[in-house]
C-alpha cells in the first residue's frame, strides 16, 4: 500500500527531457495541493442551501484535475497544464458572478490562474490567459454595472469570510512562486553541474591531446634516429667497426 501511493504521488521522469519532467513535478503538486483544497471545502458545502450545485462544481472541478493527472502521466503534460489552467481561469470566472461582481474579493482568483498558466504553459500561452482574464473581469464588471448579474450564490459581504478567499489566494501565489524559485534553483544547479563536468571534460582532453603530441614527439625522435641509422649503414656498409663508432 505505501509503495503503490508513493507511485501515485511521484511525478513521471522523462528521459532526455528535463523541460518537460520539471514540468510534470510543479504540476504534480500544483494537481494534488487543489485535488486537497477542494475536497477539503466538500464539508463546508454540505451543510449550505446550495449543497446540489455545489456538488456539481466541485465533481466538475474534481474531474478536470484527475483528467490531468492521467494526461500527465501519459506524457501530455503541456495538454494537462493547459486544461487545469483553464479550468482555474474557469472558475475564476463564474466565482465572482455567483458572488457580488467585481467587488468580491474572490475575483484575487484571477491572479492564481494566471500565475499557474505562467509556471505551466511555453511560448505566449500565459498572455492568452492574461487576456482571457482581463477580458472576463471587464465583461463582469459591464454586466454588474447594468445590473445583468443574478443575485449572490455565495455572500461575501461579511469581513471575516470577505478575508478568507484573500488570504487563501495570496497563499497559492506564494507557494507558486516558491514553486517557481525552486524550479528555477534546480535548473541553475543543474547548469552548474554540467559545466563543472564539461570543464573537467575539458581539462581530460587538453591532457590527452597533450600525451598524444608527447608521445607523437617521441615516435618522431625514434624515426628521425632509425633514418639517420639507415642512412649511415648504407654508407659505410663495408665497416662494421666504422658503422658502430658513428
Amino acid at each position: 500500500m505505501p509503495d503503490l501511493l508513493k507511485r501515485i504521488l511521484t511525478p513521471p521522469v522523462f528521459e532526455g527531457d528535463e523541460d518537460k519532467t520539471r514540468t510534470a513535478r510543479m504540476l504534480n503538486v500544483i494537481l494534488w495541493v487543489a485535488l486537497a483544497i477542494v475536497l477539503s471545502s466538500l464539508f463546508s458545502l454540505l451543510v449550505t442551501p446550495y449543497a446540489r450545485a455545489g456538488l456539481l462544481a466541485i465533481g466538475s472541478i474534481v474531474l478536470a484535475i484527475l483528467s490531468s493527472l492521467v494526461l500527465m502521466r501519459r506524457g501530455r503534460v503541456q495538454l494537462a497544464g493547459g486544461l487545469f489552467s483553464f479550468m482555474l481561469l474557469a472558475f475564476a470566472a463564474a466565482l465572482p458572478i455567483l458572488s457580488g461582481g467585481v467587488h468580491s474579493p474572490i475575483v484575487t482568483e484571477f491572479v492564481v490562474a494566471v500565475c499557474v498558466a505562467g509556471l505551466l504553459l511555453r511560448g505566449r500561452t500565459p498572455f492568452i490567459f492574461v487576456g482571457l482574464a482581463i477580458a472576463i473581469s471587464i465583461g463582469v464588471a459591464l454586466a454588474q454595472s447594468k445590473g445583468l448579474l443574478p443575485p449572490p450564490f455565495l455572500d461575501l459581504t461579511t469581513p471575516l469570510i470577505a478575508i478568507v478567499p484573500l488570504i487563501a489566494n495570496t497563499l497559492m501565489v506564494a507557494a507558486l512562486l516558491y514553486l517557481a524559485t525552486s524550479s528555477l534553483n534546480d535548473a541553475l544547479g543543474r547548469a552548474r553541474r554540467y559545466a563543472a563536468e564539461l570543464k573537467a571534460q575539458s581539462n581530460q582532453l587538453e591532457e590527452l591531446v597533450q600525451a598524444r603530441t608527447q608521445d607523437l614527439a617521441r615516435r618522431t625522435n625514434y624515426l628521425g634516429a632509425t633514418t639517420a641509422v639507415a642512412q649511415e649503414s648504407e654508407s659505410v656498409l663495408g665497416a662494421p667497426q666504422q658503422l658502430l663508432s658513428r
